[in-house]
């Protein structure tokens, strides 16, 4: 497997069992992004766009669609929790898609 690029897995956050707010701890990761999908659309004046991407990296934890991925100075949210792959029993990789909409 080949991992690439830097990229900083935001997890964390939310409300422990008393309702205190827990903090966000941003971790850095190695991941490959390949692309999935970009759409631009042009209506009224807005310039809005999406794109997804197929993130494939080692993590120990399963990431919730709460998290977030920081990849060449942008935020990507998660579409659902990611995806465990294991080999002989052990975690091998992981997989998420993630996208950024705007506008």
């Amino acid at each position: 497997m080949l991992l690439r690029e830097k990229a900083i897995l935001r997890t964390g956050g939310g409300r422990d069992s008393s309702g205190q707010p827990l903090p966000y701890v941003d971790v850095p990761t190695r991941a490959e992004f390949a692309p999935l999908s970009a759409e631009e659309s042009l209506a009224l004046g807005r310039n809005a766009s999406s794109v997804s991407y197929r993130m494939v990296f080692r993590y120990p934890d399963v990431l919730p669609a709460a998290a977030a991925v920081s990849w060449r100075g942008r935020q990507y949210n998660l579409v659902g929790p990611s995806m465990m792959y294991t080999v002989n029993g052990r975690v091998h990789h992981q997989e998420a898609i993630v996208t950024r909409a705007t506008g």
